[in-house]
């Protein structure tokens, strides 16, 4: 793995934290305590942030690395898939190889 995705998935693990703590406060009765300005501006940045997490998340999905619900990063290494000769054909079960001439 590129050191560049490294980073930015450090980069989004912690925004995903900053994030939350962000909603947590601005939906709980301590932003009460906030003058409208500040509060909006808050909102603002709330928005903002989650906006900057779903473009790392594309970014990081860009590069092959499939982020779980419940935080965890994974990279694809390799897919199976079956190979066709070009003297073969699949039927539509994919259960048989038949040949072109049969």
């Amino acid at each position: 793995m590129e050191n560049v995705v490294k980073c930015m998935i450090e980069e989004h693990a912690q925004l995903v934290v900053r994030t939350q703590a962000l909603h947590d406060y601005v939906y709980s009765e301590k932003s009460d305590n906030d003058n409208k300005v500040e509060f909006a501006n808050k909102c603002i940045q709330l928005t903002a942030m989650k906006k900057y997490e779903e473009a790392l998340r594309a970014r990081l999905e860009n590069q092959g690395i499939e982020i779980t619900d419940d935080g965890e990063y994974y990279e694809k290494v390799a897919s199976i898939a079956k190979v066709v000769t070009s003297s073969e054909s699949v039927k539509q079960d994919n259960t048989h190889p038949i040949k072109e001439d049969e």
